[in-house]
């Protein structure tokens, strides 16, 4: 019996490994290759100049309890190639990118698809659903990163989903991570060769955002499930989930999901030059964007308690913000940030009695310099519109938005929700204390800034070394 237990195993894996198939795209300079392995399930391996980056790695969606990449059937192939010139509304690296790729997408059965891409920057893979019904519930995501261990790896480690993206970065050999930690993306690995390997995503919307946990020498995506119930209290508790769903979004049977991406390099300084994440977010319409002017900001969240000799007390008040304004002015800064305390935390429409907005609008105006009103995003959640209209007729050419500290499929809603409503409006966005860029600035050009670091503003707040 056991030999023909045995046989029987040999004759099942010859079988597979014969069924199973490998597709291939090459970057434009054939310098990265993604092989894609179908066989059980679906699986991708990266090169870069024949050197493994990132070796044979699971990746699957499960959507209605169905998982589109166990026992896949491939129906169909396309493959494509794209060159072309991309000019950005806001040149925040280049005036110009370059957009080549080669694109291989496998139709399988079912309604589902996968589409990979391959640039001279990286690689990529987003799915895509097809389904009669219109609504779906995604009931998890997989990617199971198979990184060569003596690789070095560059993460921003967290306690919980709960994040404004400002710890401090884990840097050490992959062994030596410890099981069961979370890190935020991006995630940065070096090879033994060398190579540089960042894992990042774009084009989000409707859905979470990507996450990594480390289990026994493998880094594996996980994503932060639907939530149901936040934390009772004033408005600003509402960026602490108590309670989330046993899924990761309900979302229309139709769609793209986000792009996985990585970005694969033998250069440090072409890591900062990449325009990946960008080159995969969804394009802005066509329309007249030359309002949305970037440029250098004051704020006085340190600075008005550190004004004297001026005959009057530094503070939230008129003639704090003025001084300001005058700054700015002389040396010919554009914009001034009003940050946390000119308003009520939860009514934005509520103004500090020690300040004038009014005054100060006429002021700012005369001296060119722009105004930012800082908001916490869950206040500005209450009613979107109704406050970037108030913040408009106050004389307003921006917004910063803070203390999001998610990235569920509900804040990332958010986030598209205040960006449009702003990009009506003509309002610049610097979204402050938030996860990772993810190709927002693209769809929505009016997204100057997404900050998430530990900045000078920490030396007075958190010892982080403890």
């Amino acid at each position: 019996m056991r030999a023909l237990v045995c046989i029987n195993f040999f004759i099942w894996s010859i079988c597979m490994f014969m069924s199973a198939k490998t597709y291939t795209i090459t970057s434009p300079d054939n310098k990265i290759r993604m092989n894609i392995r179908v066989d059980d399930q679906v699986s991708i391996q990266l090169l870069n100049s024949e050197r493994v980056v990132l070796d044979y790695s699971d990746i699957d969606l499960t959507v209605n309890n169905r998982s589109i990449c166990v026992n896949p059937q491939v129906t169909g192939t396309k493959k494509s190639s794209v060159n072309n010139t991309i000019i950005p509304v806001v040149k925040v690296k280049t005036e110009r990118i370059e957009e080549a790729y080669n694109e291989l997408i496998l139709t399988l059965k079912g309604g589902y698809s996968i589409v990979f891409r391959a640039y001279d920057l990286g690689a990529s893979y987003r799915f895509k659903t097809n389904l009669k019904a219109e609504q779906a519930i995604v009931n998890e995501e997989q990617l199971a990163l198979n990184i060569p261990a003596s690789a070095n790896g560059y993460l921003m480690q967290e306690k919980s989903f709960s994040s404004m993206s400002e710890a401090p970065y884990v840097c050490r050999k992959i062994n030596a991570y410890e099981n069961n930690s979370l890190y935020s993306l991006p995630a940065l690995f070096r090879t033994e060769n060398n190579d540089f390997l960042l894992i990042t995503e774009s084009d989000i919307y409707d859905y979470p955002g990507l996450w990594l946990s480390y289990e026994k020498g493998l880094f594996k995506g996980v994503l932060p499930q639907k939530a149901v119930q936040t934390k009772d209290g004033s408005c600003v508790d509402e960026r602490f989930v108590t309670e989330r769903a046993g899924y990761l979004a309900e979302t229309s049977g139709k769609r793209a999901y986000p792009w996985r991406v990585f970005v694969v390099t033998d250069s440090e300084s072409k890591l900062i030059t990449n325009q990946l994440v960008y080159l995969l977010g969804s394009p802005a319409p066509e329309s007249d964007y030359s309002w949305i002017q970037p440029g250098l900001a004051t704020l006085d969240w340190w600075g008005r308690r550190n004004i004297f000799g001026t005959g009057f007390k530094g503070n939230v008040n008129t003639e704090t913000h003025k001084y300001f304004v005058d700054f700015n002015n002389k040396y010919g800064l554009n914009y001034f940030v009003l940050d946390d305390g000119w308003s009520d935390a939860c009514d934005l429409k509520k103004i500090n009695p020690e300040l004038d907005l009014d005054e100060l609008s006429v002021y700012a105006k005369q001296k060119n310099v722009g105004l930012i009103f800082w908001a916490h995003a869950f206040a500005l959640k209450q009613d979107i519109p109704g406050y970037l209209d108030f913040f408009k007729s106050k004389g307003a050419a921006g917004i910063k938005v803070d203390f999001i500290e998610r990235d569920d499929q509900e804040a990332i809603n958010l986030f598209h929700d205040i960006a449009r409503e702003a990009l009506k409006r003509e309002l610049v966005i610097d979204f402050h204390g938030v996860c990772k860029p993810f190709g927002l600035n693209r769809t929505y050009p009016n997204v100057l800034t997404s900050e998430g670091l530990i900045e000078f503003e920490m030396n007075g707040i958190t010892d982080w070394a403890n």
